[in-house]
């Protein structure tokens, strides 16, 4: 699913997210980092309760989403990863900045409390006068 956001709009979507006071907690990226060319992985530890402190038992999580942006894009895609069982997701990255947040929501629909949004770097590499950057497979990478 992709939705047409612009600046402003981006800004505002990832801030009323934030304002959510219901559903799960404890939603915790362990690691957010390129794995091949164009290739972005983040992994995760799902919530074990809800906010108001009661247990999410074993089959209550009702999934993922996954949301993230890159700075070339005018969308954010958001990907449902449903039943709490993957806690490891492969998604397209291009060079520049791509901004991740997750969200988990429970087996009634009810949405967690978002992570922080998370900033994927990718440079391009650099190389020395002459060289084609074809040759380089390196990047420069940065998770803030």
């Amino acid at each position: 699913m992709k939705i047409l956001l612009t600046g402003l709009l981006l800004a505002y979507y990832l801030t009323a997210m934030n304002l959510a006071k219901a559903g799960t907690e404890e939603l915790q990226i362990l690691s957010l980092a390129v794995t091949a060319t164009n290739t972005g992985t983040i992994e995760w530890v799902n919530p074990t309760h809800r906010i108001d402190d009661t247990e999410l038992a074993e089959g209550e999580l009702g999934g993922i989403l996954l949301y993230y942006i890159s700075d070339r894009d005018s969308e954010v895609t958001i990907v449902d990863i449903p039943g709490g069982i993957i806690t490891k997701y492969t998604f397209p990255i291009t060079t520049g900045d791509t901004h991740i947040q997750l969200r988990a929501y429970d087996s009634t629909g009810l949405p967690s409390i978002p992570t922080a949004v998370k900033t994927l770097t990718v440079n391009p590499p650099k190389t020395p006068d002459g060289v084609s950057p074809a040759i380089s497979t390196a990047f420069n990478v940065s998770v803030q």
